[in-house]
């Protein structure tokens, strides 16, 4: 009688035991489950705060120029590249003014933080986009933008379209180069645009870019 009291106490002892045990293993499961639930909301906030800014200003793309001293082929082949697009740039000076004059076809759009706002983008060589600021400047009212004429580079095009940049920075001495795009497929491509295949790690890809395939750091400029 004494075994069976005893052995029922020890049983009992164990029970308890066990029963505090699957408690405790219950709790970390749930704790742990918490935690991952957590660092999946808070990444997927990350995320979708960093994709709205890239929607509102761009997607996060480099640019580099095109030489004869870069691995493109290596590059190209890159896993951390997500896409490239090959274009004309040419950055000039016009009536004290610094202008960025791009020659591309309307992907250009998509690594870029321009954005047509109205119009068309141009299709023909006479045509050209123009950014909405220069145009104020030059005393041509909204209304009658689409259409006009405007010299660059000596050579008059018709306005098709007008451009706006988005900037998370604003240039308080506004010194940005005012931009233009034409789509004139004669030119040879002499700057590329590279777009990274996640945006949290762009900084370490560019720089291992830099480092695999010869690019010059003092020409590698985000977009």
């Amino acid at each position: 009688m004494k075994y069976h009291k005893q052995h029922c106490f020890i049983q009992k002892g164990l029970t308890e035991e066990r029963n505090s045990t699957i408690k405790i293993a219950s709790t970390t499961i749930f704790s742990v489950c918490i935690i991952v639930l957590l660092m999946f909301v808070l990444n997927g906030n990350e995320m979708t705060s960093i994709e709205q800014i890239y929607k509102t200003y761009g997607t996060y793309t480099v640019s580099i120029p095109k030489n004869q001293q870069t691995d493109f082929q290596g590059l190209y082949k890159d896993s951390k590249l997500e896409k490239y697009f090959e274009l004309s740039q040419d950055i000039f000076q016009e009536n004290g003014k610094t202008m960025i004059k791009y020659n591309a076809n309307e992907d250009i759009l998509q690594y870029s933080n321009i954005s047509i706002i109205k119009g068309d983008y141009p299709q023909k060589s006479n045509e050209i986009a123009v950014e909405r600021r220069l145009l104020f400047e030059l005393g041509i009212r909204e209304e009658d933008m689409i259409g006009s004429k405007i010299s660059c580079q000596k050579k008059d095009y018709i306005i098709t379209g007008i451009l706006m940049e988005h900037s998370a920075m604003e240039s308080v001495e506004n010194e940005n180069p005012y931009i233009f795009i034409v789509n004139n497929s004669d030119e040879i491509a002499n700057t590329v645009l590279l777009q990274v295949t996640d945006l949290r790690e762009y900084e370490s890809i560019v720089d291992s870019w830099v480092e695999s395939y010869n690019i010059d750091p003092e020409q590698c400029f985000s977009t």
